[in-house]
């Protein structure tokens, strides 16, 4: 059972417990496991290192308080106001903080990772008690608004319903956590571990997922826009690994050894393709949204009906590419070429003839083209709208009915209007 704790009682541990920190005579770690301490007071309180296990903080008023390294193994907080707290380093496993709030709070650190009392059977009837947390801390419905989590200890907690925009979860360990229905927008998610980590519905817009680990995540029903990540070719089936591996080949040996490689409507969103080669590469109708191809060596590649929305095709070397109906809305093609190719016979001669990039019918609304390359470029029904062509030379390029409304021109090289 929860054990009563007066004000006199509560303000007497406070003052041991500060000596204790200050290492002073008659100094005591503050010592308040299983108390009911239920809408206490604590603004501010230093409580680093104490011991709070199995307490009943719940609807706590915490704010600002320092509970650095402290015991919270499986305390209830729920409903507490624990704005800007430093939980830094403390032992939170199967804490209950449900409908808490954390806005700035820290919890660098912190574990939150699963746990239960050993004697809560005893304990059973208490209407007060906070319900078993085996997998992981609950924070369901939580508001932790630009809360510091670096390096957390998160595996398998529940946060679904969570606000936690700007939250910085770097390094953070979230195996198998629940972030369904959590508000994630603009969060810090680098080298965060989420493998099999349930996220319906969640709002992962404009977060940093670079590095992190999504092994087993369905991101299908997530909202990614604006979020900045790659997969690893790794993370590929092992058909289209085998595929671009061949290809590879290929190249290399100039048509001797490998495949060409046939990735028709393939999806390869979000995937770092930089160490390819992906010149005349089959990828129709591919699914290549915010692909990292910056770089890349794509000549003749056909793109034709592939989504690239949102994909890095800075500086990419795309001579003689066919684009055809292809939606490149909102990617980056800084300094990107997209030039005729000379073409050769069999025996490596040229015959006077050039086959130049085709983007026909593409899309390319809101795309950043600054410094690019497309001379030549069939352009015929594009859309531009918006588009940043800032010194960009398109020299020599068919601009029939292209829309070009809104678009930035400044310094561009354009063919002579007829």
């Amino acid at each position: 059972m929860a054990t009563t704790v007066s004000p006199q009682e509560l303000m007497e541990v406070l003052a041991r417990h500060d000596r204790y920190l200050k290492k002073m005579t008659g100094g005591r770690r503050g010592n308040l496991s299983m108390a009911d301490l239920r809408g206490v007071d604590l603004r501010e309180a230093n409580l680093s290192q104490a011991k709070l296990s199995g307490a009943n903080l719940s609807r706590a008023l915490l704010q600002y308080a320092n509970l650095s390294e402290c015991d919270l193994f499986a305390a209830n907080l729920e409903r507490a106001d624990c704005t800007g707290v430093n939980f830094g380093g403390a032992d939170l496993r199967g804490a209950y903080l449900r409908g808490a709030k954390l806005r700035g709070a820290i919890l660098r650190a912190a574990d939150l990772r699963g746990g239960a009392l050993l004697y809560e059977q005893d304990n059973a009837d208490d209407p007060e008690r906070a319900p078993s947390n085996p997998h992981g801390a609950d924070l369901s419905n939580a508001t932790m608004i630009e809360a510091d989590c670096t390096g957390a200890q998160m595996a398998g907690c529940n946060f679904s319903g969570a606000k936690m925009p700007r939250a910085n979860l770097t390094s953070a360990v979230l195996r198998g956590a629940n972030l369904s229905n959590v508000d994630l927008d603009g969060a810090d998610l680098r080298k965060a571990d989420l493998t099999g980590a349930q996220v319906y519905n969640a709002n992962l817009r404009n977060t940093n997922l670079e590095g992190a680990t999504l092994d087993g995540v369905d991101l299908s029903t997530v909202d990614m826009t604006g979020a900045h990540f790659s997969l690893s070719a790794d993370s590929l089936s092992d058909q289209i690994q085998t595929a671009l591996k061949s290809h590879q080949d290929w190249i290399r040996s100039d048509g001797a050894n490998g495949a060409r490689a046939n990735l028709t409507d393939a999806d390869l969103s979000q995937i770092d393709l930089t160490p390819f080669n992906l010149s005349g590469a089959n990828l129709r109708g591919a699914n290549l949204t915010g692909a990292k191809m910056h770089g890349c060596m794509m000549v003749m590649t056909d793109f034709t009906n592939a989504r690239l929305t949102r994909c890095d095709l800075s500086e990419a070397i795309l001579d003689g590419a066919v684009l055809v109906n292809a939606d490149l809305s909102a990617c980056n093609m800084t300094n990107a070429q997209l030039a005729p190719v000379d073409l050769k016979n069999a025996k490596g001669e040229l015959i006077g003839r050039q086959w130049a990039a085709n983007l026909s019918n593409s899309r390319l609304r809101d795309a950043v083209l600054v410094g690019a390359k497309l001379t030549k470029v069939n352009l015929t029904d594009a859309d531009l709208t918006n588009c940043d062509l800032r010194n960009a030379d398109l020299t020599g390029s068919i601009l029939d009915d292209t829309d070009m409304t809104g678009a930035r021109l400044e310094g561009a090289r354009l063919p002579p209007r007829e």
